[in-house]
């Protein structure tokens, strides 16, 4: 389920509506919070992009646990604990040695201080900063109750909005709202007033297409909404004993069972393609892995992928399925 200037439309053809070659570069950030970091989101969805269609995947973000995206622009990265004391977080040059700085520290990929370092874009000849895609989470209950609704609009307004729209005067960057998941148990961090599982998915989907016209008013030619509480839900509805498994313990952040969802869902709402089967050894190289980290089996997996199709409207990828069959 995308949405544009057509509203949820599926017109979405990732990269290739932009570029005439098959061979493709994408460069793809992040800008959220837990919900993203656990189990390495970032680093699973660039290694799912690496497999097909892609040739060249350059990914960054700007995270930090709990924030809204007023208080991830307020504050910044709060990754250096969580991601830098992981061996994985080691920046390695082609060969694999380990990089430095100039007064010899290691470097390690922790992410960028803040959202002005990761998407100002004031050097119109340097394209570093300069994104196809931009993935963003608000805190989960943020986009289901108005006052808090409210917040996130101004700040997208006043400063999400106008570095968009200079990323959009060099080539086009299209935001992605994800849309979270409601929480496995009901009431969990004070969230009793906002329903079952249904009602919840409901209003937090309400309040994130409430945040992609706002983009689209500010003048944004594209924005995107990523369904990931829409699939979360479907599992909530036709397997509950595989729903259940894609929430960490503490019932609101995801399981890896939930990230690879959530990652697969991602990739169609971006490329509007199949993704990838599941690789479990694409968790080796995260930086935080939930405390619970029991991986999907390759049939788990797959259902999970095809959940994503399903929802995303990627048609191909289950006729591919069926015939396989």
């Amino acid at each position: 389920m995308v949405s544009s200037k057509n509203n949820n439309n599926n017109n979405n053809k990732g990269p290739s509506s932009k570029k005439n070659n098959e061979e493709q570069n994408i460069r793809v950030a992040f800008c959220g919070n837990s919900i993203l970091y656990y189990n390495d989101c970032p680093r699973l969805l660039e290694q799912m992009l690496r497999t097909k269609f892609v040739t060249k995947v350059q990914q960054d973000s700007c995270l930090r646990g709990g924030v809204t995206l007023t208080t991830l622009w307020e504050r910044g990265n709060g990754m250096r604990k969580l991601f830098g004391r992981h061996p994985n977080s080691i920046s390695r040059d082609k060969k694999g040695n380990t990089t430095r700085d100039k007064d010899g520290n290691t470097i390690r990929d922790i992410g960028s201080p803040t959202i002005l370092d990761l998407l100002s874009t004031n050097d119109d000849n340097d394209t570093t900063n300069y994104w196809d895609y931009v993935i963003m989470n608000d805190h989960t209950q943020h986009p289901a109750r108005s006052d808090t609704l409210e917040e996130t609009t101004n700040v997208l307004k006043d400063h999400y909005g106008p570095l968009f729209l200079h990323q959009n005067k060099k080539s086009a960057c299209i935001p992605v709202f994800l849309q979270t998941t409601a929480y496995r148990k009901r009431g969990v961090k004070e969230s009793e007033d906002l329903g079952d599982v249904v009602t919840f998915t409901s209003k937090v989907k309400e309040g994130c297409e409430s945040y992609v016209q706002t983009m689209l008013d500010k003048g944004i030619p594209n924005v995107y909404l990523a369904p990931v509480g829409d699939a979360f839900l479907w599992m909530h509805d036709n397997n509950k004993e595989l729903w259940y498994k894609l929430f960490d313990e503490d019932d609101f952040h995801p399981s890896p069972y939930g990230t690879w969802l959530q990652a697969c869902v991602l990739y169609c709402t971006i490329l509007h393609k199949p993704p990838p089967s599941y690789q479990s050894v694409w968790y080796q190289k995260s930086r935080f892995m939930a405390k619970i980290s029991t991986l999907p089996t390759e049939t788990e997996a797959e259902e999970l992928r095809l959940t994503a199709c399903l929802v995303c409207n990627v048609n191909s990828c289950n006729k591919k399925k069926r015939k396989e069959r």
